[in-house]
């Protein structure tokens, strides 16, 4: 029998994220029955949906408020905002009133990048933290409303093996909290052997870990084509 394995519970997952290997793992028996070709990850990070960009002035305000003032930094209230406070620049994914603004305001923090940054600024002997381990900080500290992501590639599969994919992805969930978002599309080839017009699928997927209601919210947005509907619907 396939599948023998649980994955209800990683040995492996540390935080808020799943070790890359226990992902790969759900999928290799699609690898080993050629059903895809790979798994390659592109990033570990978080999602979060500011209204107004964070750069220039309003970045180097945040800066020195994250930094100055630590324990009460989310109430100041920077000029740029209005008489609005650091706590509402980030948008709730619970409140379905911002939806309109999610998908041209989302923006990623990768985890990679962050360490990164600390390696590159102990290396150069700085005293004060990069910018974005202090915003990492305040992520996991609940000061900035973001999301847990990660994003992976397994290439193209054949149209009819479209369910199995899904139901690697069911675990993937079943053991992380994961699920997808987007992005999968479909690609018409001729099989140069035959002539014959083939169907594949492309996955370049990104998964998040939020509750039921903003998962709704985040999808109502993000999944627009209709093989992610048809998707998501397997998830909500």
């Amino acid at each position: 029998m396939k599948y023998l394995k649980s994955y209800k519970l990683f040995e492996s997952l540390v935080s808020n994220f799943p070790d890359e290997l226990d992902i790969k793992d759900i999928f290799l028996e699609l690898i080993d029955d050629n059903i895809i070709s790979k798994i390659e990850f592109s990033y570990s990070g978080y999602i979060y949906f500011p209204y107004l960009p964070i750069r220039g002035q309003l970045r180097s305000e945040l800066y020195s408020d994250m930094s100055e003032y630590p324990e009460n930094w989310e109430l100041r209230k920077p000029e740029e905002l209005m008489d609005d406070n650091w706590s509402n620049l980030f948008l709730d994914l619970s409140d379905s009133r911002n939806n309109y603004m999610l998908y041209k305001s989302s923006h990623c923090l990768n985890i990679e990048e962050v360490e990164q940054s600390i390696k590159l600024s102990k290396l150069n002997k700085l005293e004060s933290k990069p910018f974005n381990q202090l915003f990492l900080e305040n992520i996991e500290n609940g000061k900035i409303k973001a999301y847990p992501v990660i994003r992976f590639n397994i290439g193209y599969f054949h149209e009819n093996d479209f369910e199995k994919v899904i139901e690697s992805l069911e675990r993937v969930y079943d053991a992380t909290g994961f699920r997808p978002i987007d992005e999968i599309w479909d690609e018409d080839y001729v099989n140069e052997e035959t002539g014959d017009l083939v169907k594949l699928y492309g996955a370049n997927l990104q998964l998040v870990k939020v509750t039921d209601i903003e998962y709704k919210n985040l999808t109502s947005v993000y999944s627009r084509r209709e093989l992610e509907k048809k998707l998501i619907k397997h998830f909500i």
